[in-house]
């Protein structure tokens, strides 16, 4: 975390703080989902990576929770295989949780299993 935050900075003479720095910024990256990698195009240090990803995914902005919230209530399946289906209300579901919003797990069953309902009837 020192790393990420910034209260690690780099020494005067910082080869090995760079090699972990940029170790760090190679699990971020790994561990990222393909919509979000785009973000971090371009970012050469870990702290730069996990500010633009905080930035972008923990706002407490009340218009991003509703955004989110709409978000996964109009999500519908259409032509998605079931692994990506779900695994996109997993990623707005972690977003709204980042945001301070988290809506539990049987909410969240609820939403997956009656959002195609709704669109059918």
């Amino acid at each position: 975390m020192p790393y990420i935050d910034g209260s690690n900075p780099p020494p005067p003479t910082y080869i090995s703080w760079y090699e972990k720095d940029q170790m760090l910024l190679s699990w971020i990256n790994a561990t990222l989902s393909e919509s979000a990698l785009p973000y971090i195009v371009g970012v050469t240090s870990s702290k730069d990576a996990w500010t633009v990803l905080n930035r972008r995914y923990a706002s407490l902005n009340p218009s991003r929770v509703m955004a989110l919230k709409r978000q996964l209530s109009f999500f519908y399946k259409d032509n998605l295989s079931i692994q990506y289906y779900l695994h996109k209300f997993m990623v707005i579901s972690n977003q709204l949780a980042a945001c301070g919003s988290a809506i539990n797990n049987d909410d969240l069953v609820i939403h997956v299993l009656t959002t195609n309902l709704v669109k059918i009837f």
